[in-house]
């Protein structure tokens, strides 16, 4: 099993413990009148879809360039990552203004025990799968992995979070000093929960949008290419870099470079050199990516 199946067998490992999470965890807040759960399993479920999505994506984006898509289908990546920022972005919006009505108007939670004990087993779970997702993702330069790696982590956050503020309350509850506050712990809880989870989708969304519009990648892989194709200009005996065009879709990266060429190199050497470079390059990024190398004659 190469690394895009072992990819593909993961996503669908997880697009199958979100669609358990998702229903667990909307089940349990309608039975406790839980707006704080309701947030956790309407945040599964919008990672079961993107989870979903993810299987199809991951097999796409190694496809070849056909007739209709002449750059392959790299862009898919960050148009599904974008979606999933978007999102939860979306729902951590209608969320807090939900918990603001509920704390000008507040409800009991019922059933405190079951919401400490699933939230508790779902932190578990969730800080397991999403550090083991994060290594691979981190192996195999996957940034769909990746993405899903941070939405399982993130999980476990809320979670955790989860677990503490209503443990907090099942003890305040036992007070009668403390006693009425505790019908806003839901509400308070959900909306900090909310305002942790924005800037994670902010930060997704203006990733992907970059990717999007072919933006340079980040400095440091923009630098490591850069000194690399001034190693390659002395050992091939290239007079300089002219100029380098570099983006990235995904974890896709697309490079066209000019090289200033002495002119008394014939067609057919250079043909060679293009060849060796392309290779070299591959090899020493070992990701994906598209090579264009063009020569020029420096007047």
């Amino acid at each position: 099993m190469d690394n895009r199946e072992k990819e593909i067998f993961l996503l669908k490992v997880s697009a199958a413990l979100t669609v358990a999470f998702a229903f667990a965890g909307v089940a349990v807040a309608v039975l406790t009148d839980s707006m704080s759960l309701l947030l956790d399993g309407l945040y599964g479920v919008a990672d079961m879809i993107i989870s979903i999505a993810a299987v199809f994506v991951v097999r796409k984006i190694h496809a070849p360039p056909d007739n209709k898509y002449h750059f392959g289908y790299a862009k898919l990546e960050p148009f599904l990552t974008g979606l999933n920022g978007t999102l939860i972005l979306c729902l951590c919006g209608c969320t807090i203004l939900t918990s603001v009505q509920d704390i000008i108007h507040p409800e009991p939670v019922r059933h405190l025990y079951l919401i400490i004990v699933y939230s508790f087993i779902s932190m578990l779970i969730c800080v397991f799968f999403g550090v083991y997702m994060r290594r691979c993702g981190r192996v195999w330069r996957s940034e769909v992995l990746l993405v899903d790696s941070h939405l399982w982590v993130t999980e476990a956050i809320i979670s955790a979070a989860i677990c503490l503020a209503f443990g907090f309350g099942l003890l305040t509850g036992k007070s009668e000093t403390w006693e009425k506050y505790t019908n806003y712990i839901d509400p308070v809880t959900c909306i900090l929960i909310s305002f942790f989870l924005i800037s994670q989708p902010a930060r997704i969304i203006w990733g992907s949008f970059k990717d999007m519009i072919d933006a340079c990648p980040a400095d440091d892989i923009r630098g490591r290419i850069a000194g690399f194709l001034e190693g390659i200009c002395k050992e091939h005996g290239l007079e300089s870099v002219e100029w380098m065009r570099l983006r990235k879709a995904g974890r896709r990266l697309f490079l066209t470079v000019c090289f200033n060429a002495p002119g008394d190199q014939d067609n057919k050497t250079l043909s060679g050199v293009r060849d060796e470079i392309i290779r070299k390059i591959k090899l020493a990024e070992q990701s994906e990516m598209d090579v264009c190398i063009v020569f020029s004659e420096k007047a």
